[in-house]
């Protein structure tokens, strides 16, 4: 008959799926044939392994709970009920409109009753919280931050729910309430945790900032530099300083962070300039040590090239010049020569030593 063939289509279509979500769905439609058929108790199974593929299908515990109803099991029906219930609102008004649940709804509705009457009276305790939820909201989180936007859209949600007297509508009022309260200050102490962490790493780069300018010859172009760093010390030490948790006091230690952070960046933008002045004199210092290393090296074999030559060439001509009558020329050629190789040494030396050189000045100047 056409119970199963049905039947038939729905087991080889569940060999077939591949998935949790394919496997649960035709389990339900499985169950529900046999729910149909009056198979309770096979349905029962069935509605449960598709819990079993999908534990949150709430489609198939609620199928349960009728068939639990229509077995005379009312009390274990009520259990899932208010477990669907708590889980899911919706399922209140789909309790009461149910015609599948005629057996049992006389039993079901004073229990439909307590639920009721509870989310009213938590509703009304929690209507003045949702007016002032955007208060709250403006209170700890300024406009610019990046969660306020996602509060007072969630806010604005919220309050679509506002005077509709039904049990759905008010626990989703009453959930939502609470959920946003409690988000605010979850966030709030996130922040107040990004602050501290902000604070610390903003100090280390301050730390490297004073190290970085603190070998630099001409201290009085370091006025504005030095505002700024002291500036951005004492924003710093300001939010040390401050009770976070109070709600004025957070907000000034946002604004402090967020002024502290441009100034540091500003900082460091400066701080390229010095060490370009800086970098560019030390390189100079080295350069002009080693210089004087390889000049006088290059002085010293010139002048041996030159000796050399006179002493131990044969008084001949070579190239239409006599090397014993031209010592002075050949002395000056051999000089500019190994210069040359001395300012080719010397620029070679210095950059490869330079890291070296400089950080060893620093390490002084600490």
């Amino acid at each position: 008959d056409e119970f199963k063939r049905a039947l038939g289509f729905w087991e080889e279509a569940e060999s077939l799926a591949y998935t949790s979500l394919q496997r649960s769905y035709i389990q339900l439609l499985q169950g529900r044939l046999r729910e149909v058929s009056g198979d309770y108790p096979e349905a029962i199974r069935l509605y449960g392994r598709a819990l079993g593929e999908s534990p949150r299908f709430s489609q198939a515990r609620y199928r349960q709970a009728v068939c639990l109803i229509k077995s005379g099991y009312l009390n274990e029906a009520q259990a899932l009920i208010r477990e669907l219930i708590k889980d899911n609102p919706d399922y209140f008004s789909t309790v009461l409109l149910d015609t599948e649940l005629e057996g049992g709804r006389s039993y079901l509705l004073s229990d439909l009753w307590e639920i009721w009457d509870d989310a009213k009276t938590r509703s009304q305790e929690v209507i003045g919280a949702v007016e002032h939820l955007p208060d709250l909201l403006a209170k700890w989180l300024p406009s610019d931050h990046d969660a306020y936007n996602m509060f007072h859209v969630r806010i604005e949600d919220l309050n679509s729910y506002a005077g509709i007297n039904n049990y759905a509508s008010m626990a989703k009022l009453l959930r939502g309430t609470i959920a946003i309260r409690a988000d605010i200050q979850h966030r709030v102490k996130k922040d107040i945790q990004g602050l501290a962490n902000r604070r610390t790493a903003i100090r280390e780069r301050l730390k490297k900032i004073q190290r970085e300018a603190s070998w630099f010859p001409f201290p009085s172009m370091l006025g504005s530099f030095n505002k700024l760093f002291n500036a951005c010390g004492e924003g710093v030490s300001l939010i040390g300083h401050l009770d976070l948790y109070v709600p004025d006091k957070f907000r000034q230690g946002h604004e402090a962070m967020r002024q502290a952070e441009q100034n540091l960046d500003t900082l460091e933008k400066k701080l390229l300039f010095l060490q370009g002045v800086r970098n560019g004199i030390l390189f100079l210092l080295l350069s002009g040590k080693y210089l004087l290393i390889f000049e006088i090296i290059a002085l010293v074999v010139a002048g041996g090239v030159s000796v050399g030559l006179y002493y131990l060439a044969p008084d001949q001509v070579i190239l239409g010049r006599n090397l014993r009558q031209d010592r002075w020329l050949i002395l000056n050629i051999s000089l500019i020569f190994f210069s040359f190789l001395a300012f080719v040494a010397t620029a070679i030396k210095a950059a490869s030593h330079f890291e070296t050189y400089k950080n060893e000045i620093l390490d002084k100047g600490d």
